[in-house]
């Protein structure tokens, strides 16, 4: 990075935000340079091929290629996105012919989903092992919520996800259950579920925990509530912080006190306790901390946490703390509605769930390309505090994504294009203004992909 790439900044501190700038820089350089050394080994091609004779002989689609094109956002024409991307790896000046869709389409079904778990996973690991990561009092917040896809409807992915019947009319449509464990601090999707609609979301929460431990904060919503739960988070040395619904007998008991918070001791109920047993963990009694006060709505909010020191964790911080949940919801319109997640490339369940780990993945890779540039801004504000504190505009990030995940996976130029990415990302950002609303619109109509009709760009 040359003196003329540098960012305007005090002189006092110039020096030393170069200096982490370069080193980050460096780190990020370094996880680029572990996910190709992990993508092109060979135990990464055993474990994830399906067949011993897949991926064997000398072609144009190995199996890092096939894994490196899912990641390259493929949401239009195939035959378009495959010349574009064969372009990018050879370096052309117009797009070339090297594969057809359908050779394309055989290639993708030797591949076994879970490659880009494995891959995320190594991606997250990294980065809390090496990132200077952001912290809340020493926690990890972490955001639990699920949701449907809408996926392609054909006999086998209705069979495999089920299908949902609705109130009104007769035509059912496919539905698939994901699930987010998410940093909401970090922007890093730390663990993610897709599996058939009949699976609960308490189920898949439950599933999540297994990326939990100690020094980890879970906020969660209404539906996360229950004795078995609420043992299982604090098994793994975690904490919680959850919003109760108002008709629940703790509740009750507790308005009726009049009080704005106390100490309460959670009973497990016979089924609960069945649960619990079923899974290997005690069913003490749990003592736990009940807090509420009112929006400005008027709308009263009811929290259950098992932080207990008031000292340490006043109730108005609790308040604040519990807003953070919604960047999950945040995270979804990211993937639902930027990087599309419901325009699949395939219409199999293999090939629909290789489509949504590998734009998580992706999306991951942007987040963490992007936290250096937001430590960066919060280093400027501290300097010269601006009227409204800024952040990485996300949305750009993750297009930015498009393309140079590929250059940055296949080419010698990792820096070069760090760099380049981070000029950008500090040049495209989005203002903070506090109390800024905007309601939610009901009834919005849904954005429909169809296979037979995809964007040419």
């Amino acid at each position: 990075m040359t003196e003329g790439d540098t960012i305007c900044l005090p002189k006092n501190s110039k020096q030393i935000l170069l200096l982490a700038w370069r080193l980050l820089s460096k780190t990020c350089a370094t996880l680029v340079d572990f996910l190709k050394i992990t993508l092109n080994s060979q135990d990464f091609l055993s474990r994830y091929r399906l067949s011993e004779k897949y991926f064997s002989r000398n072609r144009k689609l190995t199996l890092p290629i096939v894994v490196l094109f899912l990641m390259n956002w493929v949401r239009c024409a195939l035959q378009k996105e495959l010349d574009g991307f064969f372009q990018i790896l050879d370096a052309t000046a117009v797009p070339v012919r090297k594969v057809t869709a359908g050779a394309w389409c055989r290639a993708r079904r030797k591949l076994a989903f879970e490659a880009f778990v494995e891959l995320g996973a190594k991606l997250v690991s990294f980065f809390y092992a090496t990132f200077p990561h952001r912290r809340w009092k020493g926690f990890r917040l972490l955001a639990v919520d699920g949701s449907t896809l809408r996926v392609p409807s054909n006999h086998e992915t209705k069979r495999f996800f089920g299908v949902w019947h609705p109130a009104k009319g007769k035509k059912t449509c496919p539905l698939a259950r994901v699930s987010l464990l998410y940093d909401v601090l970090n922007h890093l999707t730390v663990h993610a579920l897709m599996s058939p609609k009949n699976e609960g979301e308490r189920a898949l929460a439950a599933k999540h925990l297994e990326s939990a431990g100690p020094d980890d904060l879970l906020l969660l919503d209404r539906g996360y509530t229950g004795y078995a739960f609420f043992a299982q988070v604090l098994s793994r040395k975690s904490h919680f912080l959850v919003r109760m619904k108002q008709n629940q007998t703790v509740v009750k008991k507790f308005l009726s006190s009049g009080k704005r918070e106390q100490f309460i001791t959670l009973e497990p109920s016979p089924l609960a306790r069945k649960a619990c047993l079923q899974t290997g963990i005690p069913a003490a009694p749990l003592k736990l901390r009940i807090l509420r006060f009112t929006v400005k709505n008027r709308c009263r909010v009811i929290l259950l946490t098992s932080l207990l020191d008031r000292e340490r964790f006043p109730l108005s911080e609790l308040k604040e703390l519990y807003s953070k949940r919604w960047e999950v919801e945040s995270a979804y319109k990211w993937i639902k509605c930027r990087i599309e997640i419901e325009n699949f490339s395939g219409k199999s369940p293999l090939t629909i769930l290789q489509d949504f780990h590998a734009r998580v993945l992706t999306a991951n890779l942007a987040a963490v390309i992007a936290h250096p540039v937001q430590d960066w801004l919060q280093q400027e504000d501290k300097e010269h505090p601006p009227k409204h504190a800024r952040r990485i505009n996300f949305t750009y990030a993750l297009s930015a994504m498009k393309d140079n995940v590929v250059s940055l996976l296949t080419g010698n130029t990792v820096l070069e294009i760090l760099h380049a990415l981070f000029r950008l990302l500090h040049k495209t950002l989005s203002v903070i203004r506090p109390g800024r609303r905007n309601p939610r619109k009901k009834g919005p109509k849904l954005k429909l992909f169809a296979m037979a009709y995809k964007p040419i760009a």
